[in-house]
């Protein structure tokens, strides 16, 4: 393979894993431990392309696993602490009171550890109770999202 195009095919790789790992089956759940597992995926995956020294440098493949490394960071955060983010950022965001009942954010394609969209997504497929609670507790977003 040329090794001008692997920087491109690591990229590649990277989207889909952070978009496949969220926006999974909806009936998939996680728990704060699986971020351990996805953690240890997405390793591998940057061990295959290092390739003990015979690939990318490792800060070529770093510097393209941000936003992956943030979102496992969301996987990993206690419930609590990834709603009150939410809650931060979404009134941040829309000047709302924090008494007042929070949009549903719109969809920008950005995962990072600062966007609504990426927050809600974790949140969505979080198996914890504090999450059904938050969410029964904001009633304008929809049953199915």
């Amino acid at each position: 393979m040329h090794p001008t195009l692997l920087p491109d095919l690591v990229l590649a790789l990277i989207d889909v894993f952070s978009i496949t790992q969220p926006k999974s089956n909806p009936a998939v759940v996680f728990t704060i431990q699986d971020s351990r597992g996805i953690e240890d995926d997405f390793k591998v995956i940057k061990d295959l392309f290092f390739a003990n020294g015979d690939g990318l440098s490792m800060d070529v493949i770093n510097k393209f696993s941000i936003v992956v490394r943030d979102v496992i960071l969301l996987f990993g955060m206690e419930t609590e602490a990834v709603v009150e983010r939410f809650r931060w950022l979404t009134l941040e965001a829309y000047r709302s009171s924090p008494k007042s009942r929070l949009p549903l954010p719109a969809t920008t394609g950005q995962w990072s550890l600062n966007d609504l969209n990426t927050l809600l997504r974790v949140l969505c497929y979080r198996n914890d109770d504090s999450v059904s609670k938050f969410f029964k507790k904001a009633d304008n977003f929809p049953k199915k999202i």
